[in-house]
């Protein structure tokens, strides 16, 4: 029994071939109908274990399960096929005793890398493909029925514990391959088990010989009538199909017009501020070229922006890869990237979106958080990923993904410009850390200090010694060109440079965070008896919504007046920016004012406080009671014409005074607090009356 893991243990090859992508030629439907089990009737299937990978039945295969007739499967003919105790059946090269077991599932890129090239494997038919264990042997088994030209082959998987971990068998479930039409059938039955999710879910669907988008259908969901994707791929079912549900896959010819989306090409994460370019591969599926074909780029979320691009001319069968116009993000948060070309014979294609996010200071190449498999050498190796269109900037960290089979291993990190040959890493680092040691599977934030960019540079992990680094990667087929490079020895290597390399390296650089604005000044000025003019400029703003203009009567209990925009074009600017605020109605015993700016993520901070004088009165005036509502204590901001004693009286809404306090103010400004806790709840009112009898206003206040 294996909990499935999410490392590949990939040796890094420069010389294997990729397999040419072809598409795969199927529609899909679903029905309702009756799982016929063979258990009685059909013929156990020998299996072999994977080395070391526990007993046959758990993690187990056989190379010749025959189908008793010729069966044509993406246009090419199969008289047996390879079954796998993991819920899948494959066409390609035999399993070997040294395999993993293949209880990573993955419709687009799998399976895994076990010896050789695991892609060899495919096609792949997967009625339900995870880490599965049979029980027992004699729980796989095959049966051959009915009559030529409609035979039907029909391989089952009996009372599979889903997961391994699982306490009681879980589900049956059954390929039905038929001759002549070459349909193929998924049945399901479910058992009294509960699904396990230890192994993280499974993938159901079939694919191509080749890998990436467009080699595979995916079921998205195991509902009566559940969304395909030729794009998406998704592992991580972990729903029973209703029982007797059928899942039907139609061979169908070369449709005439059929473009699709292939790979988006970004970064996980971006920076706002910055300009950045998104480009995908677009496929031609169908037999006829396409001509003036729209390509539509779609950022919705915390960003929006809308670019088209027009394919001229796709020939049948071809690819190329659209570059979209620079968008520059002004807003952090959430953004979805969608590619989306117009309806044609297939609108399964159509569309592919990814989840990207913005931030004033963190930079990644990974869309996850956990790698798809680990990468290294037999040799001492370096591999390198590049950030783009950087202004400049100061680097306080950097961040690497490892994989399990990393551990106790050393390396070195490096930051480089871009100055080599063709924008490839500088001869000399601008920052390295050697003598690292690789602690196994997670994330490494490394502390960085001294280094500024500017422009392209590049993040590189080095391999010290000659064993596996197994570096954590994401698959990208085909990878992109100009961003991922390795160096053995020489010079650097662009990875888009062998088609064998499908994959690209998980690396984060985080940023000193940027001031929010330069604020260069900020002053005020009494205007008349009433009013105070404030007045503040700006140096630089970066992700500036704007600014509240608070104000206070003691300088700690501060209010707001109103709120001023930023006058920057997206709240960013470089020029000096001037704002001005008048309080036609400040407080007559002097006014303190702060500034919050507010990011546009929702962050703040505060300026300095300035002070304004009142006018010099003549008269006892109360100017503000806080807090307002009160609990225990109510503070009353007065102004005094002179020294004297104040009584200050609380009443009722009846006018039943409840309080009387007595307390000597000075000439001027005032603060004094009033004990209320002994109020019941309610509303009050409060005046202050000098030594002479004169009284101010009375001003209300609630006691919670």
């Amino acid at each position: 029994m294996k909990k499935k893991y999410t490392f590949l243990g990939l040796m890094f090859l420069l010389l294997v071939s990729k397999t040419i992508n072809a598409q795969i030629n199927y529609s899909f439907s679903a029905a309702s109908g009756t799982f016929n089990s063979i258990q009685a009737t059909g013929t156990a299937v020998t299996l072999t274990s994977f080395s070391g990978f526990g007993a046959p039945n758990d993690e187990g295969y056989n190379n010749s399960v025959p189908i008793g007739f010729t069966f044509t499967y993406n246009g090419s003919p199969f008289t047996s096929a390879k079954v796998c105790t993991n819920g899948f059946l494959a066409l390609g090269t035999n399993f070997t005793t040294t395999g993993n077991g293949y209880y990573s599932n993955n419709l687009a890129t799998g399976p895994t890398l076990s010896s050789g090239s695991a892609t060899a494997r495919r096609p792949i038919i997967a009625p339900l493909w995870d880490d599965l264990d049979m029980q027992a042997s004699g729980n796989i088994r095959y049966l051959t029925t009915g009559t030529s030209p409609n035979q039907v082959c029909t391989i089952q998987w009996t009372n599979a514990k889903w997961d391994y971990n699982s306490s009681a068998s879980t589900i049956s479930f059954q390929v039905k391959l038929y001759e002549t039409t070459n349909i193929i059938e998924f049945i399901y039955s479910q058992g009294a088990g509960t699904v396990g999710t230890a192994s993280g879910g499974a993938s159901i669907g079939i694919t191509a010989a080749g890998t990436g988008a467009n080699n595979f259908i995916s079921l998205q969901d195991v509902s009566a009538s559940p969304s395909i994707s030729k794009t998406v791929e998704v592992n991580n079912i972990t729903t029973k199909p209703a029982e007797g549900q059928i899942y039907r896959f139609t061979p169908i010819t070369q449709l005439a017009n059929d473009a699709a989306i292939g790979l988006i090409y970004t970064y996980g994460k971006i920076i706002s501020g910055a300009p950045t370019v998104i480009s995908a591969t677009i496929l031609n599926l169908g037999s006829s070229a396409q001509t003036n074909l729209p390509v539509t780029l779609n950022i919705t979320g915390t960003n929006t922006f809308t670019n088209t691009q027009t394919i001229a001319s796709l020939a049948a069968n071809a690819s190329t890869t659209v570059t979209f116009a620079s968008y520059t993000p002004a807003t952090n948060g959430a953004t979805t990237v969608t590619i989306s070309i117009p309806s044609d014979n297939d609108n399964t294609n159509n569309s592919s979106s990814l989840s990207q996010s913005v931030s004033s200071n963190i930079y990644s190449t990974a869309y996850s958080t956990t790698p798809q498999g680990g990468v290294g050498n037999t040799s001492v190796i370096e591999f390198a990923s590049k950030f783009l269109n950087t202004s400049s900037k100061s680097i306080e960290q950097v961040s690497l993904y490892f994989t399990a089979g990393s551990a106790a291993l050393g390396y070195d990190v490096s930051i480089y410009d871009a100055s080599g040959t063709g924008g490839t890493p500088g001869a000399t680092a601008l920052w390295t850390l050697t003598g690292q040691t690789a602690v196994g599977a997670g994330i490494v934030n490394i502390p960085v200090t001294g280094v500024t960019v500017s422009g392209d540079f590049f993040l590189a992990v080095k391999q010290t010694g000659t064993t596996n680094l197994g570096y954590g990667y994401e698959t990208e087929n085909p990878i992109r060109s100009g961003v991922f490079y390795l160096k053995t020895t020489g010079s650097w290597t662009d990875l888009a440079a062998n088609t064998a390399n499908v994959f690209k390296f998980m690396m984060d650089v985080q940023f000193a965070a940027p001031v929010p604005i330069t604020l260069s000044s900020f002053t005020g000025e009494r205007k008349t008896n009433s009013s105070n003019l404030l007045s503040w400029t700006t140096a630089t703003e970066i992700n500036n919504n704007g600014f509240e203009l608070q104000r206070s009567a003691d300088g700690v209990n501060f209010s707001s007046l109103g709120f001023i925009a930023s006058k920057a074009s997206n709240g960013n600017s470089n020029a000096v920016l001037n704002y001005t605020f008048t309080d036609a109605k400040s407080l007559i015993a002097g006014s303190y004012y702060r500034l919050k700016q507010m990011d546009k993520d929702g962050k703040s901070t505060l300026s300095q406080v300035v002070f304004i004088k009142g006018v010099k009165v003549n008269t006892l005036q109360l100017v503000s009671v806080y807090p307002n509502p009160a609990i225990d204590k109510l503070n009353i901001a007065l102004v005094a014409p002179k020294a004297d004693n104040i009584t200050f009286v609380v009443s009722d809404l009846t006018g039943k005074v409840i309080i009387r306090q007595m307390a000597a103010v000075s000439n001027g400004d005032n603060n004094i607090a009033v004990n209320v806790s002994t109020l019941a709840k309610g509303t009050y009112t409060i005046k202050a009356i000098c030594a002479d009898g004169c009284e101010t206003a009375i001003s209300k206040f609630v006691k919670q």
